[in-house]
């Protein structure tokens, strides 16, 4: 009896894992990591200016700024953006913070699609509603993450 028992939790198993590669191979699971992580990747370094720049439009300081920084990150690291943020904030440019803020918004909206999409697909749902209100999903969450983060930013300093 335990034995039988051995052999049928095997077979289940085995059935387990020849339906999750399967789903992975139907639903293209690494097309569309690959489609995410291309776009949340590109989004990086806009994003990253955008932050920057928006620091030379806040009360804070520099001082507690790179304070912050050697805090919470290693030497090199710190040293490395103490460099790119004293830059960045002798300019204090308009313009940049506006590239870098649509450039940053497009990249992540696009990722936030692509996590949409790879949702429906993993689910086996049909996207029924509109492109517009797609678009403002992917808007809402796109705004909202970078004020977590910025809210969150604000919170150590």
């Amino acid at each position: 009896m335990n034995k039988l028992m051995k052999n049928e939790i095997k077979q289940l198993i085995k059935q387990f894992a020849k339906q999750v590669i399967k789903r992975i191979k139907e639903d293209d699971l690494s097309g569309l990591a690959a489609q995410t992580t291309y776009y949340l990747f590109l989004s990086l370094f806009p994003f990253l200016i955008f932050l920057i720049s928006i620091l030379a439009f806040t009360p804070l300081d520099e001082a507690t700024v790179y304070t912050s920084l050697n805090a919470i990150l290693p030497n090199q690291t710190a040293r490395l953006l103490t460099n790119i943020i004293k830059e960045v904030l002798s300019n204090g440019s308009l313009t940049l913070l506006f590239l870098a803020m649509i450039s940053a918004l497009w990249s992540t909206s696009k990722a936030i699609k692509s996590l949409i999409k790879g949702v429906n697909r993993a689910y086996d749902v049909k996207e029924t509603r509109s492109f517009i209100q797609v678009q403002l999903i992917t808007l809402v969450t796109t705004f909202t993450i970078p004020l977590l983060i910025f809210t969150n930013f604000m919170l150590l300093v």
